[in-house]
């Protein structure tokens, strides 16, 4: 019975022993870990003094028997705005390292565009605001079309600040198509919807 009773207690001595082996050290210095989250982030506006919503329209011949004039055509009054946190990517040509991911802006218009007899065009102007990775405008700007197209690429980590004057300048022009399409334009106002998309784009 005896024997039985010192073995028990030999466990719950080594138990507490154990136990104590977890706890850290008293001494003159102390540490511990403080973790950072970061969130990720991807957020895109549009910014304008009022509405987002524009108008574009070619000026009127003054003399019977020219054209209406689309090189008039031009707005540069909306500003896009974003802010991007990005993340990284494991290497795996090179394994133990990790790629920076980046984030692109593409663009877009709908179906009313492909019967409207002109040609619509967006340019986004450099970014000189904000912080961080700003993304690069694609030069010469973008010929608008029903499948997304890049317009502004390269954004890492960064914000561009919010509001107009803020961001990347969009400016809006348009051309009359080729060909008989003349023949198609009607008096009134056709709307064309112009869609911006912010996502996850090539590794840095």
């Amino acid at each position: 019975m005896k024997k039985t009773l010192l073995s028990a207690l030999s466990i719950m001595l080594l138990g507490t022993v154990s136990q104590k082996a977890f706890a850290q050290a008293d001494s003159d210095i102390a540490s511990h870990n403080v973790g950072f989250v970061i969130p990720e982030v991807a957020l895109l506006s549009l910014e304008r003094n009022v509405s987002t919503d524009i108008s574009l329209s070619p000026s009127s011949p003054t003399s019977a028997g020219d054209a209406l004039d689309f090189s008039s055509i031009s707005n540069d009054e909306v500003w896009l705005n974003y802010s991007s946190i990005v993340g990284e990517v494991a290497d795996l040509e090179n394994v133990g390292s990790f790629l920076t991911t980046s984030r692109k802006v593409t663009v877009k218009a709908s179906a009313a565009l492909a019967t409207f007899p002109a040609d619509l065009k967006v340019t986004a102007g450099a970014c000189n605001t904000g912080d961080g990775t700003l993304g690069t405008p694609v030069s010469g700007g973008v010929t608008l079309s029903l499948l997304d197209q890049n317009l502004i690429t390269g954004i890492g980590s960064a914000y561009t600040d919010d509001g107009v004057d803020k961001g990347h300048q969009l400016t809006y022009t348009a051309t009359q198509k080729t060909g008989s399409t003349y023949a198609a334009l009607r008096y009134g106002t056709e709307t064309v919807v112009v869609t911006y998309t912010l996502s996850d784009d090539t590794i840095l």
